[in-house]
């Protein structure tokens, strides 16, 4: 403010020793230090609430079709690869996640669809190809569709007030605990932290996101309440993000887990879901018989 203010003062002199005579131009001066001193961002004026639903909203569309492969490094493990198809569409209200397991051979052919209400209450069903029997209910939830992990959820799908849906109409299902204006590799960014009133195997998250295009360039995932470092950081580089429409698809992910060394990275294609696809491929009797190849793009 100290140097806000001198400004305002030779503002008022300059008003004043004018005079009448010259009452339009002492306006438009006005008005030009108006404008010059209180610009802001659109992104300001919006609640946390609404930058994350909006930020979420333009992260994938309503019916798609994502071809994943990731890359698990570091740690005492040997590197490992997995691919795997993530198809979602909107049916009754409800949102629909089906993953199909292409690698590792051991399970490829595996599925696991996930049915989530706008009350953030889930039902998940699995189907094991090489078991040979019919889908059976889980207590799984899907934690991260980009890394197709999951978490036991053995007492059932307490709701308790991750993240808004990935699904642009659904009601917010998340608190916002924080929020504030930060860089993030060159950008302005707000960051803010929310909790999910649903499960998601993560006390809170910080995403960062950024202010020019509401595209989210960071997930900091935070395992336990106390816990001041997060157990699990997600980045997403400005020239990984492909846009699409009114969305910005991220390209590519980079996971690192600081506690384990490991790091994992994730290429992601993204297509639009064919309209042809049926909705027996989301259905909890059915998913696990159509065949998807021919609804996957070259």
């Amino acid at each position: 403010m100290r140097y806000l203010a001198p400004g305002i003062l030779g503002l008022a002199c300059l008003l004043g020793v004018v005079g009448e005579g010259a009452s339009v131009q002492a306006q438009e001066v006005a008005e030009l230090f108006r404008s010059t001193t209180s610009a802001r961002s659109p992104i300001d004026a919006m609640s946390a609430a609404e930058i994350v639903q909006t930020a979420y909203a333009k992260l994938l569309p309503a019916e798609h079709i994502m071809q994943i492969e990731t890359t698990r490094t570091g740690g005492a493990a040997e590197p490992s690869i997995s691919r795997f198809l993530v198809f979602q569409r909107s049916i009754d209200g409800e949102e629909r996640t089906l993953i199909e397991n292409l690698e590792p051979r051991a399970i490829a052919g595996s599925r696991t669809l996930q049915v989530e209400a706008q009350d953030g209450q889930t039902r998940t069903f699995a189907f094991v190809r090489t078991a040979g029997s019919d889908p059976f209910p889980t207590t799984f939830r899907l934690a991260d569709p980009f890394t197709g992990t999951w978490f036991d959820q053995p007492d059932g799908n307490r709701v308790t007030g991750s993240m808004t849906s990935l699904r642009p109409g659904f009601k917010p299902r998340f608190q916002i605990l924080s929020r504030r204006p930060a860089e993030f590799e060159g950008e302005r960014v707000h960051r803010i932290v929310v909790r999910s009133r649903a499960d998601r195997g993560f006390d809170r998250t910080e995403l960062a996101i950024a202010e020019r295009d509401f595209a989210i360039l960071e997930f900091r995932h935070f395992a336990r309440q106390n816990d001041r470092d997060p157990s699990l950081i997600a980045r997403v580089d400005r020239r990984d993000i492909q846009p699409l429409g009114a969305h910005l698809l991220p390209t590519r992910i980079v996971y690192d887990a600081p506690s384990s060394n490991q790091q994992i990275t994730v290429s992601i294609r993204h297509q639009l879901l064919p309209a042809e696809a049926p909705d027996t491929l989301f259905d909890p009797d059915t998913f696990h018989r159509p065949r998807t190849e021919f609804l996957i793009a070259d």
